[in-house]
């Protein structure tokens, strides 16, 4: 696992607030990566080096002994009980041996976190590449999906709902980026107040969620985007697919959802149910040739009653009705 610069950067300064002293962090070759003194950046440290290869603290009394450091400790910093770097205190050993180990700990507590953020941002690309796949790639390895979504937590034949969501208004790339980021992380808050299994992921200008759900939810589900918007602040508009089992059914109901979504902008609703809708499904759902095709049917029939109805009226006067009724039975 690779430490991030720009959050090693944030653990020195703030070491450096906690013990007066300069404060490096060093990569897991040996280059300076962070540091209170900024012209270290990029230098490379042989005491890291060592620290690096043998798993063991380097106290420094003698700073010629290692190539470009200087007098003070450096100490591993462990993840998953690898070594992934290595966080040093510059001065006098004597002095600065008492936040030994104060440095060590907070260094591996803030990169915990800066790595668990890593893992799920990896997590969340695999669980997109996952669905990016059930939505619009029709020749897809059955076996491969399910074997991968089943690592990822998200292979499921249990009830649940397609929820897409979209932010009302025209916003710029940037604010349409922040909002969407910001859901995704009072999503976790919610759903996790909820108890509730789930996955989500950014497409194009929405979010598409898969909620599971024990029977008919709707209320729920209502309470959960409920929170949700009091948590965000900025109105936003979701469609929610009927409810379904099987897993690949997913492409299907993200259609849905989407359908559900455009009655709710077109009339101003916060949230609604593909189940609900009735002749908005007609308008919202089907193309303009397959509707032009449908009223052309409809008075194709219309014309074939009234043709019908005309040939019955001249057989009533020809005396042929009775024997058109007596052929039927």
């Amino acid at each position: 696992m690779k430490i991030n610069e720009k959050i090693s950067q944030q653990i020195v300064e703030e070491l450096s607030i906690i013990t007066g002293r300069n404060i490096n962090i060093m990569g897991n070759s040996g280059i300076i990566i962070a540091s209170t003194n900024k012209d270290r950046v990029g230098e490379f440290h042989g005491g890291a080096q060592v620290v690096i290869s043998t798993g063991e603290s380097v106290y420094i009394t003698d700073s010629t002994k290692y190539e470009q450091t200087k007098n003070g400790i450096n100490l591993p910093i462990e993840f998953r009980g690898n070594i992934v770097g290595v966080v040093g205190i510059t001065g006098d050993v004597d002095e600065v041996e008492k936040y030994a180990n104060i440095i060590k700990k907070v260094s591996e507590i803030m990169l915990k976190e800066s790595f668990k953020e890593q893992d799920k941002q990896i997590i969340g690309g695999m669980i997109s590449t996952v669905i990016m796949q059930l939505l619009y790639h029709d020749n897809i390895d059955t076996e491969r999906i399910i074997d991968t979504s089943t690592q990822l937590g998200i292979y499921s034949n249990h009830p649940k709902y397609l929820a897409f969501l979209r932010f009302t208004g025209d916003k710029d790339e940037y604010e349409l980026q922040r909002l969407l980021n910001e859901v995704q992380t009072k999503l976790d808050s919610v759903l996790r107040y909820y108890n509730k299994k789930y996955y989500y992921t950014k497409i194009n200008d929405g979010i598409m969620i898969v909620i599971n759900c024990e029977g008919n939810g709707y209320g729920e589900i209502e309470r959960i985007f409920g929170r949700l918007s009091g948590q965000i602040g900025e109105p936003y508009r979701v469609g929610i697919s009927e409810i379904y089992n099987d897993f690949f059914g997913l492409k299907n109901s993200y259609r849905e959802a989407k359908v559900a979504l455009s009655v709710a902008e077109k009339w101003a609703k916060d949230i609604v149910f593909f189940g609900d809708l009735d002749i908005d499904i007609l308008i919202e759902s089907t193309k303009e040739e397959t509707l032009a095709f449908i009223v052309k049917s409809v008075f194709c029939f219309f014309q074939c009653c009234k043709n019908i109805t005309s040939k019955v009226q001249t057989a009533s006067h020809t005396g042929q009705v009775d024997f058109l009724i007596n052929c039927q039975t």
